[in-house]
């Protein structure tokens, strides 16, 4: 679980972050650390999403993640989150930052979605959480996940 002198800085901050759920230093996270760290930092996951991600973290199902697993968990997310990013930027067409209803009627349609206007006025009232008729990135990331 040493820091490597490939990974650098980046394997540090890895490091330093599994530490942080491993509250029982025993070298895993267990679901019953990643709930508490989780829960203490007001995460918004319900029991059923922390278990989820737990779960999918723990690839080889032995019921704790290991520092391994750990890192390659961190980076499927944060290949999630880029690839998100990037997919978001192409759909906001205007360049403003943000979706309004015409670019998300665009996104759904190239997803398939053909949606009545009642409907499409339902995701964008449930994906705006601060009410400003428009979604930002974190607001996309949230509905998504």
């Amino acid at each position: 679980m040493a820091s490597s002198k490939k990974g650098g800085k980046t394997e540090d901050v890895y490091l330093n972050a599994f530490k942080q759920f491993d509250k029982n230093g025993d070298g895993y996270i267990s679901l019953r650390e990643m709930r508490e760290v989780l829960t203490a930092a007001n995460s918004k996951l319900t029991d059923a999403q922390i278990y989820e991600f737990f779960m999918y973290n723990d690839s080889d199902k032995d019921q704790k993640v290991s520092f391994e697993e750990f890192v390659a968990g961190v980076k499927k997310i944060i290949e999630f989150v880029e690839n998100a990013r990037e997919f978001f930027k192409q759909m906001d067409t205007s360049g403003d930052g943000y979706l309004d209803k015409k670019e998300l009627r665009e996104l759904l349609n190239r997803c398939g979605q053909k949606l009545p206007e009642e409907d499409l006025n339902k995701i964008l009232q449930e994906a705006d959480k601060n009410r400003d008729n428009k979604i930002s990135f974190d607001e996309f990331i949230e509905a998504c996940t």
